[in-house]
């Protein structure tokens, strides 16, 4: 706790959001990109989702500024490395639980 008597912490502090939940959590209600997308996953599962931008419009408009039109790059880029990291971890997941799981 600071001096001033607050905590410094990334934790999401709204509602019941489960004992599993570590720092960074937060809680979100998806909407499917595609009918149908969501039919498979339970209510109230645990999900690892990529927040996806889309800055290209704003990039390219004469308006923007060059200080601005990097950080948007930078945003994209972040989100697209995210994305890769995510798939990579999704695929290897068969072979970490079925092969590497040393039973």
């Amino acid at each position: 706790m600071s001096e001033d008597g607050s905590r410094n912490s990334s934790a999401f502090a709204g509602t019941h959001i489960g004992p599993l939940a570590g720092p960074g959590s937060i809680l979100v209600f998806l909407e499917p990109l595609y009918k149908g997308g969501l039919e498979d996953v339970t209510a109230g599962s645990n999900c690892i989702v990529n927040a996806c931008t889309s800055n290209h419009e704003e990039i390219v408009a004469e308006e923007t500024s060059t200080g601005r039109k990097i950080a948007l790059h930078v945003v994209d880029g972040v989100g697209l490395v995210h994305a890769m990291l995510l798939r990579i971890q999704a695929l290897l997941l068969p072979i970490k639980t079925l092969v590497l799981s040393g039973h």
